[in-house]
């Protein structure tokens, strides 16, 4: 987690094996549970500049957060990157790619690169 970054993980989440690189915010609501080798990150790690990447001190890196509502399921192996935001309830298949954009509540999301398969009926 980078200074001044915020990870805020709520009550009752079960985490297998999860690799996290926060660098401005990522959220997780109440009770998710996230698999085995799930991949957070919520910015690209380098600049998309080839110059700036040889620079130790960049400041070309882009980030925007990950919000995951509650009661989120995320399956094994998983990747999340920046700008996502999953809705309550939502499954994630396992090995998935989750890119920018919002997934409903309630969803089913699964691919790569990940789309919404299903919405579940209440």
């Amino acid at each position: 987690v980078a200074d001044g970054a915020i990870l805020i993980l709520g009550d009752n989440c079960g985490l297998s094996g999860v690799g996290v690189n926060c660098r401005e915010r990522i959220e997780l609501g109440d009770r998710c549970c996230l698999g085995s080798g799930v991949l957070m990150l919520d910015n690209d790690c380098h600049s998309l500049d080839p110059n700036e990447r040889h620079d130790e001190y960049s400041f070309g890196i882009r980030s925007s957060p990950i919000i995951i509502g509650e009661d989120v399921f995320v399956g094994a192996r998983t990747i999340i990157l920046r700008g996502v935001s999953i809705g309550a309830r939502a499954i994630i298949q396992a090995g998935s790619v989750v890119g920018a954009g919002d997934y409903p509540a309630d969803s089913i999301i699964g691919g790569n690169p990940a789309r919404t398969l299903k919405i579940k009926s209440k």
